[in-house]
């Protein structure tokens, strides 16, 4: 153990899923060279001394949880051994959940002050939104793949037992991700004013594009559990073609719900008991730990949905059409003024 060390601060921010962790990872690549200057460093992806600062340890972590080995002597090096880093920052969103990796950041504790960050979403919306992320590249009946994963998926308050028997129910701090709550409705500016940073909000560079945009729901009903265009979860080569050929047109709408209100009371029945918990250990002066569920409007029927299938199908057909025969005028163009053609 490194009793010199012990003063040391590391943050890791654990997600979860689906709670802006992209864009607080963006944000920290932005700003690490400043974050530097005061003390705060946000190591490379890998931990090494060369590697990508992209503000995001996902795959390390991944790593790790397979094989701990090396863990304490890589964050000993991220220090560096320089004075004037007295905190490191870490940001991965696979660890909130992950049953193991409480266990895994319990051995960075043995040498440096270990203190844990985590947003935790209403169930309906956590649903709804993995869903479209990952699980519907690979599924193709929404409320068949529920039924599964009803009661196990999005349980925070198992997920938060689990790390406050590892690391100390005092080194946990939660919130909730609710635009409404967030500062600014912001969860970058929420999250620096969170771990103590918000002195320096005036220094920061905020800029960045929107991340991991959600599309209409009919889109994903036209896709769903295809293997000939998802390879895997993580495929959204898919969602990038849509992007590239309709911009924001086809953009998830307010309305665009796969759950109706009565589906949604009953998801948050089922973690009902979790939730008071989390209640009343983390927010004892809430009345409810997630904002009330409102009736939205959702008067699409089958027959709008299908008219703006067609629509967008139609799109995305002639612009890709129109933008690959630009594409071959250019390169004729090319070939003759070289001469080749």
């Amino acid at each position: 153990m490194l009793t010199e060390e012990k003063k040391k601060r590391i943050i890791v921010h654990i997600g979860g899923n689906k709670t802006g962790s992209s864009s607080i990872q963006v944000f920290l690549a932005k700003n690490a060279l400043l974050l530097k200057d005061y003390g705060y460093l946000v190591p490379p992806c890998d931990l090494t001394a060369n590697g990508k600062v992209d503000g995001q340890h996902v795959w390390y972590f991944q790593n790790k949880l397979k094989s701990e080995d090396g863990i304490i002597e890589e964050f000993r090096k991220a220090f560096g051994g320089n004075s004037d880093i007295h905190t490191v920052i870490v940001s991965a969103e696979n660890l909130f959940e992950n049953p193991d990796a409480p266990t895994l950041l319990s051995l960075i504790q043995e040498d440096y002050e270990v203190e844990v960050y985590g947003y935790i979403r209403r169930q309906d919306q956590y649903i709804e939104s993995a869903w479209q992320q990952w699980f519907s590249k690979s599924n193709t009946d929404f409320h068949a793949w529920l039924y599964n994963q009803l009661g196990v998926i999005a349980n925070w308050a198992s997920y938060i037992q689990n790390w406050e028997r590892a690391i100390g129910a005092e080194k946990i701090h939660v919130r909730t991700y609710e635009r409404a709550t967030l500062i600014q409705q912001d969860v970058r500016r929420d999250f620096i004013e969170w771990i103590g940073l918000d002195k320096l909000e005036d220094r920061f560079d905020f800029s960045q594009d929107e991340q991991n945009i959600s599309y209409s729901n009919y889109i994903l009903d036209l896709a769903s559990g295809n293997s000939n265009i998802f390879k895997d979860v993580h495929d959204n080569e898919f969602y990038h073609f849509i992007k590239r050929y309709t911009q924001m047109r086809y953009k998830k709408g307010s309305s665009d719900n796969l759950l109706n209100f009565e589906q949604k009371v009953a998801v948050l029945n089922r973690y009902r008991e979790g939730n008071d918990w989390i209640r009343e250990n983390y927010f004892p002066d809430k009345k409810g730990l997630f904002q009330a569920i409102k009736r939205e409007p959702n008067d699409q029927s089958p027959e709008d949905s299908t008219a703006m299938q067609l629509k967008f199908m139609t799109e995305l057909f002639y612009k890709s059409i129109r933008q690959n025969e630009h594409a071959l005028h250019e390169l004729k163009k090319i070939l003759k003024e070289s001469g080749t053609l």
